[in-house]
C-alpha cells in the first residue's frame, strides 16, 4: 500500500473514532469523497502507463526518433538523376507511390546494412542495386500484398557518406559528399591535383574490390561524362605521379581553375593538364606524337606564334630542336614523337604592327587598337613618292592569312602590312630590260645591213 493511502486509512479511522450522529451524513460525504479520490490516483497511475507504452510505440514518436537526420541540401544536381544508372546505399532516403484504390506514399530510408523495411510488406535488399531495379524488386513485393494501378519508387534526397582522396592531391583524406557528387567535384574539394599528379591515370578502388581507371583530361577536353564519374559508396580515389611528359612555355593561356587560386605559388592545378606559374606540363601515352599532341592542346595564348613554334628535347645523349609550323605544317614536322622531358616553347608575338613594302619608312611600329591601315602608313612616312601604291595594300595576319581589306580597317597585333608597287611603275619595270634588249637587237640588225 502507498504512503497516500495509509493516510487516507487513517483519516477515516480519526473520523470514526469522533463519530456524531449529527454529523452522520457530513462524514459519509467526506468518507465517500475520500475513496473517490483513491480510486482516481490508481486509475491515474494506470493511464500514464497505457499513454507511455501508446507513445514509444506510435507511429509519430517512431518517426520523431528514428527518422534520417536532417542533412543541408549543400549540393545542386547536375541534372536529373539517372534511375538506370544511380546506384542506391544506406542513407538514401526513397519514397514508394503506391496509386489504387486507397493511394499510399511511403518516405523510407535505406538502412546502414542494405536493406529496407516496407510496414506489412517486408524487408528487401538493395545493396548494389540501381534506383530502376529497386522500383522492380519493390513493385514485385508489395504487389503481393497491395492490389495497385500505378507503381513509383524515387529518389527523395541522396545519401552522404565518406570518400577518400589519396596520392597526388593537394589536400589528401576523406571527404563527406552527397551520392550525387562526381570525380572532378570531390576532386575540387581536396584542393585539387597536385604539379605532378597525373590526370589520365585516374584510379577508383572499389568497395567490392575492383578498380577503374580514368582519364579526366578526356572529360575537360570531349566533355565525356564517362570519364568523371560518379563517387560511390565506399571508393577510394588513388591520383599516381606522372611518368611521362613534355612541358609547355612562353605564351599560353592558362584556363579556368578547378578552384580559385588565392596565391600564384599555389600547387593546385587547372582543370587542364596541370599548372605551375609559368608553364603547363602535359602528360602523354605510349607513342603519343607532337601532331596528336597539338590537336587537343587548347592553351596557347592568342599572342602565340603558331607558325614557330620550338620543341626541344634529348634524344641519345643529344640535344635536338625543331621549328613546328602549326598553321602551315612543312613536311613530318608536327609528326615529331613525344619525349619525356622535352619543351615546347611558343614565342610570343610582339606588340607591334609590321610595315612593308613601298612606304618612306618601313619597319614595326606600336600596336594601337584604334589606328586603322591608313594611320599606319601615315605612321611609316607615307607612301614612297615614286613607287607605292594607293590601292591593293595587303594585309597578313599572324597565321600567315592573306587579304586585301579596306585601308580603314584595323588590323591585330603581329600583323603586317604590305603595300605593292604602282602598277605603272611596275610594267615599267618589266618593259625596261625588253626594250633595251629589242634596242641591241635593232642596232645589231641595223649594222649588220652596213
Amino acid at each position: 500500500m502507498s504512503y497516500t493511502n495509509l493516510a487516507l486509512v487513517c483519516v477515516i479511522c480519526g473520523q470514526i473514532t469522533d463519530w456524531k450522529r449529527r454529523e452522520k451524513m457530513k462524514i459519509l460525504s467526506n468518507i465517500f469523497i475520500i475513496c473517490l479520490l483513491s480510486i482516481s490516483n490508481g486509475y491515474t497511475e494506470g493511464l500514464l502507463e497505457i499513454d507511455s507504452e501508446s507513445l514509444f510505440n506510435s507511429e509519430e514518436f517512431l518517426e520523431q526518433t528514428f527518422k534520417p537526420p536532417d542533412v543541408p541540401l549543400d549540393f545542386v544536381l547536375e541534372k536529373p538523376i539517372d534511375p538506370e544508372s544511380y546506384i542506391v546505399g544506406p542513407g538514401d532516403l526513397l519514397q514508394i507511390g503506391i496509386w489504387g484504390d486507397l493511394p499510399i506514399t511511403l518516405s523510407l530510408p535505406i538502412m546502414a546494412d542494405g536493406v529496407i523495411s516496407v510496414p506489412k510488406v517486408g524487408v528487401f535488399d538493395l545493396r548494389n542495386k540501381t534506383l530502376a531495379e529497386c522500383s522492380r524488386i519493390l513493385s514485385d513485393g508489395v504487389g503481393k500484398y497491395y492490389k495497385f494501378d500505378n507503381f513509383s519508387v524515387n529518389l527523395a534526397r541522396p545519401r552522404y557518406f565518406r570518400a577518400m582522396v589519396l596520392g597526388d592531391i593537394v589536400a589528401p583524406g576523406g571527404y563527406i559528399i552527397s551520392g550525387g557528387t562526381r570525380l572532378v567535384d570531390l576532386l575540387a574539394a581536396a584542393g585539387g591535383i597536385n604539379t605532378r599528379g597525373s590526370w589520365q591515370r585516374i584510379t577508383i578502388h572499389h568497395e567490392s574490390g575492383d578498380s577503374s581507371i580514368y582519364n579526366l583530361l578526356d572529360f575537360y577536353l570531349n566533355h565525356n561524362d564517362g570519364s568523371n564519374p560518379f563517387i560511390q559508396q565506399g571508393d577510394c580515389v588513388i591520383i599516381p605521379q606522372i611518368t611521362q611528359a613534355v612541358e609547355f612555355r612562353g605564351a599560353l593561356q592558362i584556363g579556368t581553375s578547378l578552384i580559385p587560386l588565392e596565391q600564384e605559388n599555389s600547387t593546385a592545378s587547372t582543370l587542364i593538364p596541370i599548372q605551375s606559374q609559368r608553364s603547363l606540363f602535359y602528360e602523354f601515352g605510349q607513342g603519343e606524337t607532337v601532331r596528336t599532341l597539338l590537336s587537343t592542346f587548347r592553351n596557347f595564348g592568342v599572342d602565340a606564334d603558331l607558325r614557330h613554334l620550338l620543341y626541344e628535347y634529348q634524344e641519345n645523349g643529344r640535344s635536338e630542336k625543331r621549328i613546328i609550323n602549326l598553321i602551315d605544317p612543312v613536311g613530318e614536322t608536327r609528326d615529331s614523337p613525344l619525349i619525356h622531358g622535352g619543351t615546347i616553347t611558343a614565342p610570343k608575338i610582339e606588340d607591334v604592327v609590321y610595315v612593308t613594302g613601298d612606304v618612306a619608312r618601313p619597319g614595326a611600329y606600336p600596336y594601337s587598337p584604334n589606328l586603322s591601315l591608313s594611320d599606319y602608313i601615315g605612321l611609316a612616312g607615307g607612301l614612297d613618292s615614286r613607287y607605292g601604291s594607293g590601292s591593293g595594300w595587303k594585309l597578313i595576319n599572324s597565321s600567315g592569312n592573306e587579304s586585301t581589306p579596306d585601308k580603314t580597317a584595323f588590323p591585330y597585333r603581329g600583323d603586317t602590312i604590305k603595300v605593292p608597287r604602282r602598277f605603272s611603275v611596275t610594267l615599267q619595270e618589266y618593259l625596261s630590260p625588253v626594250i633595251g634588249v629589242a634596242s641591241v637587237v635593232i642596232s645589231a640588225i641595223a649594222l649588220s645591213s652596213l
